[in-house]
């Protein structure tokens, strides 16, 4: 817990921030009733904001700190067994980067939407090692651009997450987790809790929230976390 407000500690973390607007975004584009799949749908963080839609679950189960007991499809991404052009939108959302053949991804997610049917994908450009050993690619905007449209499908846009303030955020909340716990000494680990506590509460919270905030000076967002993107396949 932080002593800034609930608002304030969401702006703190900007990633998750700005795909939570994304993913909102997302689903006042989707029509009602319309089939949503979530392919690497995790701990289905993301499933409450379809409501309105017909929601399916896609993972390849694999990675032992998620919970996949409602999953609704057990599969590999880019062979998921799904007839072509099935459902009518797709999100994806910081899985790219865990996939050994992005690119067969993307043209699989292109094969199994409608004509129309829209991706909603988010990844990483900045972002250290996670959810090892899946994960092996961090993406420019301009190599996904160039997936996109060698999978077929049409450019809606390509957003970064932030700028560099908001890159520097999401560094720096990340130091108290860098540092090691002693391995031995009751006292020793007392004081590295303790330690811990106050710089979450400075690195964590205050320092990223701060950071994200002078987002405004940097016009040229070549430094970000990573990107917000909306492709759909072509409807002809």
């Amino acid at each position: 817990m932080s002593l800034l407000t609930k608002k304030a500690r969401e702006k703190a973390d900007p990633a998750r921030y700005e795909i939570k607007k994304f993913i909102l975004k997302a689903a006042s584009e989707i029509p009602p009733g319309a089939l949503v799949l979530d392919a690497g749908a995790g701990n289905l963080r993301y499933m409450p904001f379809f409501n309105r839609q017909r929601y399916i679950a896609a993972d390849f189960c694999k990675v032992t700190d998620k919970n996949y007991k409602r999953m609704d499809l057990v599969t590999d991404l880019t062979s998921m067994g799904l007839k072509d052009g099935s459902v009518d939108a797709i999100i994806n959302i910081q899985v790219l980067e865990h996939v050994p053949e992005p690119l067969s991804l993307i043209k699989e997610f292109s094969r199994v939407l409608k004509p129309g049917g829209t991706l909603y994908l988010t990844c990483p450009q900045g972002w250290g090692v996670h959810e090892a050993p899946y994960d092996f690619y961090r993406f420019t905007c301009y190599a996904l651009d160039d997936m996109f449209r060698h999978a077929g499908m049409e450019v809606r846009s390509i957003i970064p997450m932030g700028g560099y303030f908001s890159l520097l955020g999401k560094l720096v909340s990340r130091l108290p987790y860098q540092l090691d716990a002693p391995e031995k000494g009751p006292i020793r680990k007392l004081a590295h809790s303790a330690s811990r506590v106050v710089l979450k509460e400075i690195f964590s919270y205050w320092a990223p929230y701060v950071l994200t905030h002078l987002d405004f000076i940097d016009k040229k967002k070549d430094f970000t976390i990573g990107y917000l993107c909306t492709a759909t396949r072509p409807a002809a």
